[in-house]
């Protein structure tokens, strides 16, 4: 039986009154896809790519900073071995 588990995160605002001030104009949801037998190499991957890239702190889009250091950090992100499926609500 092949099993696969979903890790989801969110970003946004669930608030649809996007003229308060603070209030995002978008909601997105993401579930990382990992079939069961790859999980452990896809963890020991993510814990490498995390050292590398946050020092092991959470990884958070918003102290990334430069436009460099995104790509760099999308680049070494194409090397794992995952899949995703993106929600937006814009």
């Amino acid at each position: 039986m092949n099993i696969t588990r979903a890790y989801i995160d969110e970003s946004g605002d669930t608030n649809l009154n996007i003229n308060i001030e603070g209030v995002s104009s978008h909601f997105i949801i993401v579930a990382i896809l990992v079939r069961e037998e790859k999980e452990t190499e896809l963890r020991k991957e993510i814990k490498n790519f995390r050292k590398k890239h946050f020092q092991e702190s959470e990884m958070k889009s918003a102290n990334i900073g430069s436009i460099n250091r995104r790509v760099r950090i999308i680049a070494d992100l194409v090397g794992i071995n995952f899949a995703y499926i993106p929600f937006i609500v814009n």
